[in-house]
């Protein structure tokens, strides 16, 4: 059986559009603001009390490059996850990805064996981004026992 490169879903590594009846929240958007240098800021509250609505503001108010990418269950697997991760950080940086993608193609081994794609990251990260950037992933409940 031939390998076939399935399509990425596009509307999963953009931010959505601000729509006009969104509710602005500026304290918390201060907040993600005053603290952006930090390694990770988690926003958590339950079902419709706005989360994704307060990121697609932040991603619109700042001028920092934000790589978004929309988790579902299928993102669970740590493939389908790095596939999607490295082009969400592509549509901000098209240099990016190139190493890892090949790694990816030509793997051997069971796909929990992470550290290579870690490595492959972080050294695309190095050279190829330019500037400090954010990563949103929205949704990160659906993946959070993987």
């Amino acid at each position: 059986m031939d390998n076939y490169a399935y399509p990425l879903i596009a509307t999963k590594i953009r931010a959505p559009r601000r729509g006009p009846s969104l509710l602005r929240r500026e304290r918390l958007l201060d907040q993600i603001h005053a603290g952006i240098d930090k390694k990770l800021i988690l926003v958590s509250a339950g079902a419709g009390y706005g989360k994704t609505s307060l990121l697609v503001d932040f991603c619109h108010d700042t001028d920092l490059p934000v790589c978004w990418y929309t988790l579902d269950a299928n993102d669970a697997n740590p493939l389908t996850f790095v596939e999607y991760l490295v082009a969400s950080i592509h549509e901000r940086f098209p240099g990016f990805g190139d190493a890892v993608l090949g790694y990816l193609a030509n793997r051997q081994g069971p796909a929990e064996d992470v550290e290579p794609l870690v490595r492959l990251l972080i050294h695309e990260i190095e050279e190829h981004t330019d500037r400090y950037f954010a990563i949103i992933l929205d949704d990160y409940h659906e993946v959070i026992d993987s």
